[in-house]
């Protein structure tokens, strides 16, 4: 059961490094059809890419969702590459 598992998030980790939809500079959007980044990828997949051996990946992620998403030390949640983006901070 467990080699399952492993599969599983081996094929999750290439499809994150090179088929997840995602902005010009590599930052991930977080849901499939939109052009969103939202926080919750900082938290999410950003740890668990680091954690499969993939900290280069990681930090692409950190970096760029602290671009967008970040002012004044706070994230807003969601971020869109058509210029809207939720103000509320967290």
């Amino acid at each position: 059961m467990l080699a399952g598992y492993t599969e599983a998030a081996r094929r999750q980790v290439d499809w994150l490094a090179s088929e997840a939809p995602r902005d010009s500079d590599g930052t991930l959007y977080h849901v499939l059809g939109s052009d969103g980044v939202w926080a919750d990828t900082v938290y999410m997949v950003a740890p668990f890419l680091a954690a499969a051996g993939r900290p280069d990946l990681a930090v692409v992620q950190v970096e760029g969702h602290r671009r967008r998403l970040c002012r004044d030390n706070l994230y807003a949640a969601i971020w869109s590459a058509g210029g809207s983006r939720r103000d509320d901070r967290w």
